[in-house]
């Protein structure tokens, strides 16, 4: 069985890449498959690459020892470190590091890790590429795909599982032949038709495209008959609205095999989607359409398209502002999109934004520039600065936004391009803040001069294009996160999360019945159901706590305790009976349900079962999660039975806007207002608080992601390299006026700063992430800084 499905691996992955249909994304996920089904011929140590893949077992925390570097060695990394270590040949690592902190902080802080000689140790000497993968992603989760990289290439002896040879129409279509459609399998913001079309007029082909949909099939037809008789080219785009007529498509072909010309050519693009004729897509050849990626590349690729009457167009006193804002436009537009891969970081959600998007706001520049007659208050330079920046930022792209906090992203970035400095002659207009970046606006240039200079290269019709696109040609081939306004933590981050994606979608191509480490999967997870059982923390009596606190008088904060304890009590009750029935399934007393195997699977895979996260949901590992659970029933018990705390661990309610809801409201009542009249003010203290505030409350738990807290300054700061998370010091929450609250403080530059309740900002269908916002002292820096950075207070992390 295993030696079939092996061919069956190879076959597959075979025809993945002799196919043109290697997304850059899948290209880790088959060339590590590929390595690992072949090293599965030569004794892969299951227990390493289960490690790999799933971690290690839970460790009791009063069983760690000291951590030796907390000032770079978090807390979840040094408890890796001893899940490690439990494995034969990492045995001693533990002892490694007590005794070479120094060596190993040298290796954990250096930019490329994975070519690093490793501090010594007797293990060291037995360390292979997947035995490297492990160690990474253990203290280095960013750099596990750059070592993947490496063991693919190794192992396979060729460089296309990792960088393919990028294709071209040409070798497409003599590979092709009149009855071998050529299907386009389209990602965001990429159209193949204009080259597409360029390619026919090269070799005098007719190209008829014929965009699918309701009423289209009709005329595809009639077109499809036509082109097999006279030879020429069609293309039917946006085939995933019409897959019913794709099983028509096929039938068509064969019916006109013998009739068609062999100069007929039938080009297709889709969306991929589920149901696209299996045969259909066996019988084409498939190619990914990818947008290029980087800031050069995307600018590039803009001014390529243009043409000299669109400068031309404008009038001649006009056409310095135009070219100067075009610039910025494209600038813009190339920063929205490149910002996506810093996931959370960047957006809260993932917009399509496209090239329509630019070319209307393109549009209002001309028609603000060529044709503004009509004089405003707010123009500078005879341009209308504010009406720009709205259209471009509210109206066309921020059209397409749904988060107010990416809106604020958006008219930041508005704000810092499309300013009334750009069209300063003497003084190059500056598009990154960090003074490091070479990126600059273009001075004025000579036309003459430039077309005598132009190379080969240069492949725009447009002579003025052609003079920016050689100063684009000058920007790094590979942006620094500075160019948008980022820190490098925010590139570590988007890394993280790559590998965590890497390694999610190998564990679903894994078998589910499989033996890992002498052990059946079973075996595995009835040992883990007999240590959950034992570290489930016990439900709270909710009609002793309501009488030992004397809820009769509906205190909201008494109310809020009831509430909580009601939430949990819940939830134990299902995770302890779900954990009993899958137990009993698994000795074969009962049916093991869907929604058992499902918990099967994630307790397997290290993860929490979805049917645990109606309370609240969080991105914690199995193992953490238990251990916060316990920690949130521990709050609840000490305030129950040992009177309110001095400090609320707000990370710890299930609902926290249920919390501060409650604190407005015990205000409110004191001073007799209606609660829609108060606001909270913040004010950041020390760690500790011996006694409880006079009005309001202070909270604690919270981590701050993209910047740290300065404790002696207090204010925001620069976070460290590597350190993605701080923690919050306490916060006091005042109930006050709202008017009165917009008098305090003045002259004292903040940052208004949004709260998550986990790291998915924008939330996912069962539950909203955020909660509320805090307003912080944005230090040395003014409040856009910290909003290009993402900065951001989660109160829990996925760790």
């Amino acid at each position: 069985v295993i030696k079939i499905q092996l061919l069956l691996y190879e076959y597959f992955f075979f025809f993945f890449f002799k196919q043109k249909t290697a997304y850059e994304m899948l290209r880790s996920l088959v060339g590590s498959e590929m390595c690992i089904r072949d090293r599965y011929k030569h004794d892969l140590d299951l227990e390493e690459y289960k490690f790999f893949l799933l971690g290690g077992e839970i460790i009791e925390q009063e069983n760690i020892p000291r951590n030796p570097g907390p000032d770079w060695l978090t807390n979840v990394k040094w408890e890796n470190v001893q899940q490690l270590d439990r494995l034969s040949v990492f045995n001693g690592i533990v002892n490694s590091f007590m005794h070479n902190t120094k060596e190993w902080r040298r290796w954990y802080l250096s930019d490329a890790p994975e070519d690093e000689i490793l501090p010594p140790g007797e293990w060291s000497k037995k360390i292979d590429e997947l035995k490297n993968m492990i160690i990474l992603k253990c203290l280095r989760p960013d750099r596990v795909l750059f070592e993947t990289a490496k063991f693919v290439k190794k192992k396979l002896g060729s460089d296309q599982f990792v960088n393919p040879k990028p294709f071209t129409l040409r070798e497409l279509y003599d590979e092709s032949d009149s009855n071998t459609p050529i299907l386009f399998i389209l990602s965001t913001g990429v159209d193949p038709y204009p080259n597409l079309h360029q390619f026919a007029m090269s070799l005098d082909r007719q190209l008829v495209s014929i965009s699918l949909g309701q009423g289209q099939a009709k005329f595809a037809k009639k077109k499809l008959y036509d082109g097999a008789k006279n030879g020429s080219w069609v293309y039917l785009a946006n085939c995933h609205l019409s897959t019913q007529f794709l099983s028509e498509l096929e039938k068509i072909l064969e019916s006109i095999r013998s009739e068609t010309s062999d100069q007929f050519r039938l080009w297709l693009s889709s969306n991929p989607h589920p149901r696209f004729p299996i045969s259909m897509l066996q019988r084409c050849i498939k190619v990914t359409t990818e947008p290029p990626k980087g800031i050069k590349n995307n600018m590039i690729r803009l001014y390529t398209s243009m043409v000299e009457e669109q400068f031309t167009q404008v009038q001649d006193k006009e056409r310095f502002k135009y070219k100067k804002l075009l610039f910025a436009l494209c600038w813009f537009h190339t920063i929205i999109i490149e910002r996506k891969k810093f996931k959370t970081l960047g957006w809260n959600v993932m917009y399509d934004f496209n090239d329509s998007d630019y070319k209307i706001c393109e549009n209002i520049i001309y028609e603000y520039i060529d044709k503004n007659t009509e004089k405003s208050p707010d123009q500078v330079g005879g341009v209308p600065w504010e009406a720009i920046r709205f259209l471009i930022a509210e109206v066309n792209y921020g059209g397409r936004v749904t988060d107010e906090w990416d809106r604020r992203l958006l008219k930041v970035y508005a704000e810092e391009f499309f300013d009334e400095k750009i069209l300063n002659p003497e003084e190059r207009f500056r598009l990154a803040t960090d003074p490091q970046t070479p990126y600059f606006v273009p001075e004025e240039n000579n036309q003459k001069s430039v077309q005598d200079q132009t190379t080969k290269a240069l492949t725009s019709q447009s002579i003025t294009a052609q003079y920016y696109e050689s100063k684009i040609r000058e920007f790094p081939n590979i942006e620094k996160p500075d160019a948008f306004g980022q820190h490098i933590n925010a590139q570590v981050s988007s890394q993280i999360a790559d590998t965590n994606n890497l390694i999610n979608s190998i564990l679903s191509l894994q078998p589910r019945s499989q033996v890992s480490g002498g052990e059946s999967k079973e075996v595995v997870v009835e040992r883990k159901i007999g240590e959950l059982l034992q570290k489930i923390p016990n439900e709270l009596d909710h009609q002793e706590v309501y009488e030992r606190i004397g809820a009769y008088d509906q205190h909201p904060l008494k109310v809020v305790l009831l509430q909580e304890i009601q939430r949990y009590n819940k939830l134990i009750e299902v995770v302890r009976q779900s954990l009993v029935n899958l137990d009993r399934g698994l000795k074969g007393f009962v049916l093991i349900s869907e929604d058992l195997e499902n918990i099967l699977d994630s307790l397997y895979d290290n993860k929490v079962p979805l049917s645990w996260s109606f309370a609240y949901h969080s991105l914690k590992p199995l193992g953490s999660w238990i251990d916060d659970l316990d920690k949130r029933l521990e709050q609840l018990r000490n305030w129950a039975y040992k009177g309110q705390p001095n400090v609320f661990w707000i990370s710890g309610f299930s609902f926290p806007t249920g919390f501060t809801t409650a604190i407005l409201q015990q205000s409110a009542r004191v001073k007799s207002l209606p609660i829609d009249t108060l606001d909270f003010e913040f004010n950041v203290l020390g760690d500790t608080q011996s006694s409880a505030p006079k009005e309001g409350a202070y909270i604690n738990g919270l981590f701050l992601e993209g910047a740290k807290w300065d404790y002696e300054k207090g204010y925001l700061d620069e976070a460290d390299p590597m350190r993605l998370y701080y923690n919050m010091p306490i916060i006091h929450l005042r109930p006050v006026n709202k008017e009165l609250k917009l008098k305090t403080k003045k002259g004292v530059p903040t940052y208004i700063c949004p709260c998550y309740m986990f790291p998915i900002r924008t939330g996912v269908r069962e539950k909203p992430s955020y909660m509320f916002s805090i307003t912080l002292n944005s230090g040395q820096h003014e409040s856009n800084f910290w909003t290009k950075r993402g900065t951001a207070l989660l109160m829990s992390l996925a760790e």
